[in-house]
């Protein structure tokens, strides 16, 4: 299934063995290829005063392939050369048969 002409790459972040404070490691998969997806922009918040603070929320439409499905809240998503964070829990959205028809998947951008 095809839900646009962009390809993203899913990054899924698990807890390794624990570091030398006792606390688990980060472990970063490699940069999973995701095709046929539609990336586009939501909203954008600005807070400034002491410290300026910009946030952008992304949605992404990708089709349930098994790079897709790994995705979770702790996972990352590279479009463009810029990284997001995933936000909340992909959503599968089942076709009429009750199979996997696409995921929608909320991405987070902040800086500042």
């Amino acid at each position: 299934m095809r839900l646009g002409h962009e390809t993203v790459y899913g990054i899924t972040i698990t807890a390794g063995a624990k570091g030398s404070k006792g606390i688990p490691v980060e472990v970063k998969s490699p940069q999973l290829p995701i095709t046929g997806c539609s990336f586009q922009p939501l909203t954008t918040t600005e807070q400034t005063g002491d410290m300026d603070l910009t946030q952008t929320m992304w949605r992404l439409l990708a089709p349930p392939s098994p790079q897709a499905l790994t995705l979770t809240a702790t996972s990352q998503v590279v479009a463009y050369g810029v990284t997001y964070q995933v936000f909340g829990d992909p959503q599968v959205q089942p076709d009429r048969r009750g199979k996997p028809d696409h995921l929608v998947i909320l991405l987070r951008k902040a800086t500042g």
